[in-house]
């Protein structure tokens, strides 16, 4: 592939991963303020697994439902205590980061292809 078209295809992919964060922000704009709601409460407000970052030494929470939710509960309350702003940026940043793995998902089998029959 030539460098002009490698690096115009390295600058329309940057334009979508900023297009991503761009919408993604957008989206979520609004929940930086909002309560916990719904199923928040217990999995956060009345989680007192998640006060002490200790309690993930043990095997039983390893093995619990949700071992990478409530790890990430427990480093959200340790930085920032039962403040919602971070817990709601802590979900803007993993549904950017799957934007970015489902554009990924579906832009390297295409370049593949093209690759194949060139």
């Amino acid at each position: 592939m030539p460098a002009h078209k490698r690096a115009t295809l390295l600058k329309l992919a940057c334009l979508h991963m900023l297009a991503i964060v761009i919408v993604c922000a957008l989206v979520y704009s609004n929940t930086f303020k909002v309560p916990f709601v719904f199923d928040d409460v217990q999995q956060i407000e009345e989680n007192m697994k998640i006060r002490r970052l200790s309690n993930w030494l043990s095997p039983k929470q390893l093995f619990s439902p949700r071992p990478i939710a409530e790890l990430s509960f427990a480093l959200n309350y340790r930085l920032g205590g039962l403040n919602v702003f971070g817990y709601h940026l802590v979900n803007l940043v993993i549904h950017t980061i799957n934007g970015f793995l489902v554009y990924y998902s579906f832009s390297i089998p295409r370049s593949l292809l093209r690759g194949s029959t060139a």
